[in-house]
């Protein structure tokens, strides 16, 4: 028997009170097939002989022509040794041509380093799909149920869960910028008080972080951070909603929005925006608004809002509605003919045209079934199965521009961290599949969090079958 998601989610809450190498990635592996002299010979040649066939000289330790059992060629001048191979470096040594491979290497696991021997030209090819472990000196502590958040060109992780006897929540952070590889801390000066499952967005500028469990159990403050000046400045709390975890939360452009989640056992039917300009709370109206849930999922779709599914205690729902926070005003529910199964703990983006639901869990499984909701006609499609992850639930998903990347999550009987996922395209009715592979450079976890960069996706944190971890990685489709 399957233990229930409710139970894991108590469990990954601790302390609360109670309640909730990458297949054809070369990462620098000796025996990989083809040119890599990221992973070559001593010498980081192996491209050169290996591209078009030509002297082999570098491998050649004698210096002397390709087979192995030629003498070292006699010579008093440089001039005398050139092998016709723009890849070598021709010198005379010691009486005797010696032909020393150029670097090639780029250091980048996620590349096929090259030289064409006869213009020298070198050259680094991606390698699809392909993970880098992100460093790791400098990095937060270990931890799990934090949040992320992208700046547009660093990621900002914060509060959380680490490691101790009961596990604590934390108020510590730290900005991490894929172009130096470099973490540097958040300021702790006027933090909010420590916690985790709260709710993060970026406005544009700043970090908003709000609600979660701490301490002093379901917190109603919150705080704003300033990467730029490495400031906090406090969220009012006057009309704040009630403290909660497992909310949907989303940016609409001049606030953040958020409706539903638990507190102390109970399910929540009511939400609040808040404005930074103004520092002012605004009740979201309950006039029209989806039954009381949590793990449920929620998407920003042309300036409006739309909540999907989650679970009540009892029940678990396949229903929504569509939010106008401009008008704050419910405007209708969400179709439930040829809708997904009923779920919580699912993932959801928007494409654009489109909300993608996929995978989650229900009374008795997690789930590898999602659907497309088109909100032009009301018509929900059901996504292909074939090539889809194996069920699972908590899984991070990026919409990417032209994809859905599904990584991550817990599946089995007793949520086991899942270090796979895929890539789904909307290339026929019920899309495409394409596998990301489990990698060496990568730990499966869930409870993790994951940014999309523009052309890369970031994981970093969570819960592995090692526990809680600090580690990451970064992703090129």
């Amino acid at each position: 028997m399957r233990l229930h998601p409710s139970f894991l989610a108590l469990v990954a809450l601790a302390p609360l009170a109670f309640g909730p190498a990458l297949a054809g990635c070369y990462v620098d592996d000796p025996l990989g097939p083809g040119p890599q002299p990221d992973a070559g010979s001593p010498d980081g040649s192996a491209d050169a002989a290996a591209t078009d066939g030509g002297t082999g000289d570098a491998g050649n330790p004698d210096g002397g022509n390709p087979d192995a059992g030629s003498p070292p060629t006699p010579c008093t001048a440089d001039s005398q040794c050139d092998d016709q191979n723009a890849c070598t470096t021709d010198t005379c040594t010691a009486g005797f041509c010696a032909h020393t491979a150029i670097p090639v290497d780029d250091g980048d696991p996620c590349t096929t380093d090259a030289c064409q021997p006869s213009s020298g030209t070198v050259t680094h090819s991606p390698i699809p799909r392909c993970w880098r472990p992100l460093a790791t000196t400098g990095a937060p502590l270990a931890r799990q149920d934090h949040s992320a958040v992208w700046t547009g060109s660093k990621m900002i992780v914060w509060g959380g869960t680490i490691n101790g006897t009961p596990a604590p929540q934390t108020a510590t952070g730290a900005l991490y910028d894929p172009a130096t590889g470099t973490w540097t801390p958040t300021s702790i000066t006027g933090a909010p008080a420590p916690r985790a499952s709260h709710v993060s967005a970026w406005t544009g500028s700043k970090m908003v972080v709000w609600g979660g469990y701490g301490a002093s159990g379901y917190l109603t403050d919150g705080g704003i951070y300033d990467p730029a000046t490495d400031t906090w400045t406090p969220m009012t709390a006057t009309g704040a909603p009630q403290g909660r975890t497992n909310a949907a939360v989303a940016w609409t452009g001049t606030r953040l929005v958020l409706w539903g989640g638990i507190s102390s056992g109970t399910p929540l039917g009511d939400g609040a925006s808040y404005d930074p300009g103004s520092n002012a709370w605004t009740a979201v109206p309950t006039s029209g608004a989806p039954s009381p849930r949590y793990d449920h999922s929620v998407i920003l779709a042309s300036g409006r809002l739309v909540f999907w599914g989650g679970y009540d205690t009892v029940n678990w729902f396949q229903s929504g509605a569509t939010y106008d926070p401009v008008a704050a005003a419910w405007l209708s529910a969400t179709p439930t003919s040829g809708a997904p199964e009923y779920r919580e703990r699912h993932s959801a983006v928007w494409t654009g045209t489109s909300m993608v639901i996929w995978g989650g869990d229900d009374p008795n499984n997690f789930l590898s079934t999602g659907g497309a909701l088109d909100l032009g006609t009301g018509a929900w499609t059901a996504l292909a199965q074939s090539g889809a992850p194996a069920p699972r639930g908590t899984q991070t998903a990026l919409w990417t521009g032209s994809a859905m990347m599904i990584w991550g999550g817990c599946g089995g009987q007793a949520c086991d961290p899942e270090g796979d996922g895929a890539l789904w395209t909307a290339g026929t009715a019920a899309g495409v599949w394409t596998a990301i592979p489990v990698s060496a450079a990568i730990a499966g976890r869930y409870a993790h969090s994951a940014v999309w960069t523009g052309t890369q996706a970031i994981v970093w944190g969570g819960h592995t079958a090692a526990g809680r971890t600090s580690t990451g990685g970064v992703f090129s489709p």
